[in-house]
């Protein structure tokens, strides 16, 4: 194994190479040489497109990603599959959350009014009163009175 050390902005840097690799060694006036207005004007410019259809709609789709997954093809789709198992497993968790919202809200308003949720929501079926988890919550956050009218009738069933 070679051990190849240079000097990059003030700080020594090292790596291992395999023997067999070869390092560019042109001085540094050949470069300086031919600034790129010179080179552009002198060369044409190699006009390239998208591999295929899927290539662009890939990275199309990945746009706004951060490093190498917004415009390297083969890193896009990973992390576009990846993405969409995201997207997949967290729309299946929103609702999960969002009915765990509804019962902490629903139980508080319950409890303002001296009955907690256990209680509360068989009272409901006593009473044949079909209002989901949902417009509960809506109804105890918006309209406090009409939510209190609800817990009236669920005491007079219970009762």
């Amino acid at each position: 194994m070679l051990r190849i050390m240079s000097r990059v902005g003030g700080a020594a840097l090292s790596a291992w190479r395999h023997p067999n690799h070869v390092l560019p060694l042109a001085p540094r006036a050949a470069w300086q040489a031919f600034p790129p207005s010179a080179v552009g004007s002198a060369m044409a410019q190699q006009e390239r497109s998208m591999a295929s259809k899927k290539h662009k709609a890939v990275l199309r789709q990945t746009k706004g990603y951060r490093g190498r997954a917004k415009n390297c093809f083969t890193v896009a789709v990973r992390r576009l599959q990846k993405a969409l198992q995201y997207a997949y497993r967290d729309r299946k968790q929103k609702k999960r959350d969002m009915r765990t919202l509804w019962i902490q809200r629903v139980g508080a308003a319950s409890r303002q009014h001296g009955m907690s949720y256990n209680q509360l929501i068989p009272s409901l079926n006593k009473a044949r009163i079909e209002l989901n988890r949902k417009v509960l919550a809506d109804i105890a956050a918006t309209e406090p009175y009409s939510f209190r009218a609800v817990m009236d009738t669920v005491r007079s069933v219970k009762q």
